[in-house]
């Protein structure tokens, strides 16, 4: 009988989140260029301040697709038309700010190889960065890649992204796992909990305290699973 565990990625086995008010300075930088070439300055301040709403905002309605956050920011000041790879360029500053800024906590490859002696499959599920390939191009950077037997990006990978049921029963299927017999590890109590439980995998929520040092995850994740 096959056991999994499966995991999210951003602040589950990453931080990319430290990395994003760099990425917000960057997008800010950039977009408050372009919008002086239009004759309109926001000032940089004001910018990074929309920007961080923007982030907050779009997120709680999972939308995401930055080009549709930078297109709001630069409305605001120009409504005349504007070239849709200045919105491309922002997005890619965005993620790829991210994703070199972003580091694994530490103990993670530790857990996932402790893991892995046990038997225990190992999965990835993670929603889309709204780019496509952007969110595969970040997991491989991370260095994490070989742990996982199936790796789903949901909203590139499935029709629909957490907390939709979709996703879940794809990563199952792919480790050919019952969901019973599988823990789902996450960060977010709203967007990845109610999936799995509703399929009735077990929940293990990574909180601030295990995100120090992730290695002690390993014999939580085998008791959970009596393996």
């Amino acid at each position: 009988m096959n056991k999994a565990a499966i995991f999210d990625f951003d602040g589950t086995l990453a931080d990319s989140f430290t990395p994003r008010k760099l990425a917000h300075t960057e997008v800010a930088s950039y977009l408050i260029n372009y919008l002086r070439s239009w004759g309109h300055d926001p000032g940089p301040e004001r910018a990074l301040w929309a920007i961080q709403r923007l982030e907050t905002e779009m997120n709680a309605r999972r939308v995401f697709d930055r080009n549709q956050w930078w297109e709001i920011l630069v409305k605001t000041y120009r409504s005349t038309p504007f070239k849709e790879e200045v919105l491309e360029h922002a997005t890619r500053l965005y993620w790829d700010t991210i994703r070199d800024n972003s580091a694994v906590y530490k103990g993670v490859p530790e857990m996932l190889a402790q893991l892995t002696d046990r038997g225990i499959l190992l999965g990835l599920l993670t929603d889309t960065d709204g780019l496509p390939g952007s969110k595969q191009k970040r997991i491989e950077a991370s260095g994490l890649t070989d742990y996982f037997a199936s790796v789903v990006i949901a909203g590139e990978d499935t029709n629909l992204t957490k907390p939709s049921t979709e996703p879940f029963e794809k990563a199952c299927a792919e480790l050919d796992v019952e969901p019973d017999n599988c823990v789902y590890v996450c960060d977010d109590s709203e967007t990845d909990l109610p999936g799995a439980e509703t399929l009735g995998m077990q929940t293990l929520l990574m909180i601030e305290v295990l995100k120090h040092d992730a290695s002690g995850l390993a014999v939580m994740i085998a008791t959970l699973l009596d393996a």
